[in-house]
């Protein structure tokens, strides 16, 4: 019915004595949309890879070349790579709720990792129970260990009648890390003074 209406419409435009007056003589030609680069890039990612020919095939690029991370991202340790080194430096503490390894990282900022296995917990509300409560004593603790890179793994499994006797065993073993690592930063920078 719809396209009905519109034919007879038609019709009755064309037979008109004056419809030539309602139909444009030419054609606009195709335009493409406008394209900014530099200052008006998208700062999340461009769309176009390209760029000006004079400047040949590049990556594509961003208004700000290292993204700004939120606060508590950066004092996050993220991925495999980020965990490894804090191992492989061997300063730890061991609880009975918790190990805590440390690292110094070099910044003038604490970042820190939480390590909860299925092993040890079997139910995800009780992992993440866990990891919620480690991050908060290590949130409340950064001061602590500024400059430190610290991973909490858990040992056994915790529940919430436990939570006080976990936030101070955690607060003893981070403070323990972070006495063994000032410890051997200061004998590694007079080993390096004596030699020099």
């Amino acid at each position: 019915m719809g396209l009905a209406v519109v034919i007879a419409g038609f019709c009755t435009f064309a037979r008109g004595k004056d419809h030539e007056t309602h139909l444009p003589t030419f054609n606009d030609p195709p335009q493409t949309h406008p394209w900014f680069q530099g200052a008006h890039e998208n700062a999340r990612g461009p769309l176009c890879i390209a760029r000006a020919p004079r400047q040949g095939a590049r990556a594509p690029r961003r208004l700000i070349e290292t993204a700004i991370k939120p606060p508590r991202v950066q004092a996050r340790l993220t991925g495999r790579n980020a965990y490894a080194p804090v191992f492989a430096f061997r300063c730890s503490a061991v609880g009975t709720l918790f190990e805590v390894y440390g690292r110094p990282n070099g910044i003038s900022r604490a970042r820190f990792g939480v390590i909860v296995s299925k092993r040890v917990m079997r139910s995800a509300v009780s992992r993440n129970y866990c990891k919620r409560l480690a991050r908060e004593v290590l949130r409340r603790e950064r001061a602590v260990f500024c400059g430190l890179d610290i991973v909490v793994r858990a040992r056994t499994a915790l529940v919430r009648a436990m939570n006080a006797r976990a936030q101070a065993e955690m607060r003893s073993l981070i403070g323990r890390v972070r006495s063994k690592c000032d410890v051997r930063v200061a004998a590694a920078s007079t080993g390096r003074s004596g030699v020099q």
